[in-house]
């Protein structure tokens, strides 16, 4: 099991994003309250709940992934707190929809306002334990269907894919191997659901092993690479790291999913389990061209939870939603140990609390409520 101390991140040096967020959150809020306070805005209902679903994604990123939050001078949340927070603007986003009629959210961003908000409040209802709610939202999802984050290559770095930046650029990031340096307790030598070079799936379907060691094209003759996670052999070597990068986004512009219907299938198949489970994996699959799963049988609970950890693995690999997995699955977590090729020090965290200043400027907080919501089991 997953060592059960040392829950939050305490560190003030992972918050680039912190600021960002918040001003898109307080940006989305305030245009929305000066749309409802003006009169004859043409197409004021489609604005109005374009307003709604990005006021209501940073309070999806803050409770997914913090153990606290408090906003424009509140007190301290919860992480289910602060995700009703965005289920409530993803509901208000759906009436304006269902006011004005579904539209396109321009340009290049999602061909579907509702389908967008779908996903979204899906992925929050889930994360709230609302089985039957997100269950209710996701069948609305169509397959096929992505919202994206657009970026930009210009001289504005904020708008860059940061991914591309980070691993092709600068070289400042590496694709890993299955995980066999990190000794803290309870790890096994190699541990399980780590590594994204050479991954593959064999012909019955089987993209991990009994012990849940990923399937590779280097271990076996007869899989099939897994085009879902694109990944290149640079042959360097940084700060002892062999530098692989990733080549799922070409480019700075490389748009990144942010709603993505492979997440929403998956969701299904969790809480549908069985047959149904496979039948969702084996959509994903075939919008791949990969090996549909015969090899599993629909009785056997526990291989369908791997064989659906695994895939979220690698449907949403690099989008930014394998870390809600983790938490949920309490799988592995670097505890302290190791680091990355620059190299900074990996630290014990699984979620993370917010930074000292704001505790400092809210005076409805104390410096002695940091972290105080962590909790003692993992996740936080």
């Amino acid at each position: 099991d997953a060592p059960t101390t040392t829950n939050c991140n305490t560190g003030d040096t992972s918050y680039g994003w912190w600021t960002p967020l918040h001003k898109g959150r307080s940006l989305a809020e305030d245009v929305y309250e000066a749309i409802t306070g003006w009169e004859g805005i043409e197409n004021e209902d489609q604005l109005l709940a374009q307003s709604a679903l990005y006021a209501a994604i940073p309070y999806d990123v803050f409770g997914e992934y913090f153990c606290e939050m408090a906003f424009d001078e509140g007190t301290l949340m919860t992480p289910d707190e602060t995700l009703a927070q965005g289920e409530e603007w993803l509901t208000i986003a759906l009436d304006h929809i269902a006011t004005t009629g579904d539209f396109e959210i321009e340009p290049d961003i999602a061909s579907s306002a509702e389908q967008f908000a779908y996903v979204l409040r899906a992925r929050v209802r889930w994360a709230r334990g609302n089985n039957a709610g997100a269950l209710e939202d996701a069948a609305r999802v169509q397959a096929g269907f992505v919202a994206w984050a657009t970026r930009d290559g210009g001289g504005q770095r904020f708008r860059w894919n940061r991914v591309f930046a980070s691993h092709n650029s600068f070289g400042m990031n590496t694709v890993i191997g299955p995980i066999d340096w990190w000794t803290g307790p309870g790890w096994p030598d190699v541990i399980p659901y780590t590594g994204y070079r050479n991954l593959g799936i064999l012909p019955d379907g089987r993209a991990v092993t009994d012990d849940r060691y990923p399937i590779t094209t280097t271990e076996s003759e007869t899989a099939v690479a897994d085009t879902r996670v694109r990944v290149r052999d640079e042959g360097a070597v940084t700060n002892t790291f062999p530098r692989w990068s990733q080549q799922k986004y070409p480019g700075l512009d490389a748009n990144i999913p942010l709603a993505n219907w492979e997440e929403v299938w998956l969701i299904r198949a969790e809480l549908e389990g069985g047959q149904a489970a496979i039948d969702f994996v084996n959509e994903i699959r075939s919008a791949h061209d990969l090996p549909l799963v015969t090899y599993l049988s629909a009785t056997d609970a526990e291989g369908v939870t791997e064989l659906i950890i695994e895939e979220r693995r690698r449907s949403l690999f690099m989008e930014g939603r394998y870390w809600a997995t983790k938490i949920r699955e309490d799988l592995w977590f670097p505890r302290g140990v190791g680091s990355t090729p620059y190299p900074y020090s990996y630290r014990n965290g699984i979620r993370m609390v917010m930074p000292e200043s704001e505790f400092e400027i809210n005076p409805n907080l104390e410096l002695s409520q940091r972290g105080t919501m962590c909790g003692d089991e993992a996740p936080a």
